[in-house]
């Protein structure tokens, strides 16, 4: 449990990256609704006023956003909140890959990269 008092006015932020083993892992529906209602109600209760602002970020593959419409509350709040990054091609990826480490002084060899 985290305890806010020691840590006022601090965000927390929680990525859940692969959000599609939720479909991929969880076979029991009635487990995966219930897993997604309590946190969009998390999330949803917290407001832009509160002196803690915990926000989410979920990954989740564009193939698997199908299986999320079918929940119509997670649905709604993709549409609304969501962003959907296209695929990068193989320059871009090696920039965002180099470049942060250029700027540290660090090199990368070409075949990790």
């Amino acid at each position: 449990m985290i305890k806010y008092s020691k840590n006022p006015g601090n965000r927390i932020l929680i990525i859940a990256d692969q959000f599609e083993q939720l479909y991929t892992f969880c076979t029991d529906g009635e487990t995966r609704y219930k897993f997604i209602n309590a946190l969009l109600q998390t999330f949803q209760n917290s407001t832009e006023k509160s002196f803690l602002s915990t926000k989410l970020i979920t990954a989740i593959g564009t193939n698997f956003l199908e299986n999320a419409e079918f929940h119509k509350p997670l649905a709604d709040v993709l549409k609304k909140d969501g962003i959907t990054l296209e695929q990068m091609k193989s320059n871009q990826l090696r920039e965002v890959i180099e470049k942060p480490t250029q700027k540290l002084g660090i090199e990368v060899e070409k075949r990790l990269v």
